[in-house]
């Protein structure tokens, strides 16, 4: 993703909490950090994982990526503290969904099976909205200081939901793919299909919001 692109994504997920995430619960406990030097660090609180069998357990969770891939870490015992609490690792297609930290994960699958990306959904309403990007350490320039490295995400995917069914949208076929899944509201759907600014990928989010607020107002 285009730096822009990325700074573009990131401002439109702050600017839509209410509508993506649930209330943040009172603190569960410190959250532990696991990570390390040119490693993407992560946070875990306690949460409810959903096992692809229906299982569910309590446990410390990952909260802070959107979304993840192939394997799932989770702690039964609060993580950082003595006696060392032990990881337990899941692969992802054994995970259904988790809920952690006020925010929502679940494993969006393919016909049916499993996928191997458990994504954040940042959006509820008509049509449900999850994203996946993948994370990296990028350098920040310190002037006198040399760099640090923050957490990044790059290559960011969509996915929507509606009526029990996913679609994941296409970067290289956006317009043509969103514009048609728009088609009950032709205003917004144009403006997709034109190119409009404030109306391509990286928009996904906000459009979506536009379109979820106009099919709750026409159902009323």
């Amino acid at each position: 993703m285009k730096p822009a692109h990325y700074a573009t994504f990131l401002l439109t997920l702050a600017a839509l909490p209410a509508l993506s995430q649930t209330p943040l619960p009172a603190a569960d406990t410190a959250g532990y950090v696991k990570g390390g030097y040119h490693k993407f660090t992560d946070t875990f609180r306690l949460g409810e994982l959903t096992k692809a069998d229906g299982t569910k357990l309590t446990a410390y969770l990952p909260c802070t990526r959107m979304g993840y891939e192939r394997i799932l870490d989770y702690f039964e015992t609060p993580p950082g503290q003595k006696p060392r609490a032990e990881r337990h690792t899941l692969p992802m297609e054994q995970v259904y969904a988790m809920r952690v930290h006020g925010q929502y994960y679940e494993n969006l699958g393919d016909k049916g099976k499993p996928a191997n990306v458990m994504a954040l959904r940042v959006l509820t309403g008509p049509t449900d909205v999850f994203t996946y990007a993948q994370p990296k350490m990028l350098p920040v320039p310190i002037p006198g200081a040399g760099a640090l490295l923050v957490n990044a995400y790059t290559n960011n995917h969509w996915y929507l939901r509606r009526n029990g069914e996913v679609t994941e949208l296409r970067r290289g076929k956006f317009a043509e793919q969103l514009s048609a899944y728009l088609a009950d509201y032709p205003e917004l759907a144009q403006r997709v299909a034109r190119g409009e600014a404030n109306y391509g990928y990286q928009n996904t989010l906000t459009i979506m919001s536009e379109y979820n607020e106009h099919v709750a107002k026409a159902g009323k």
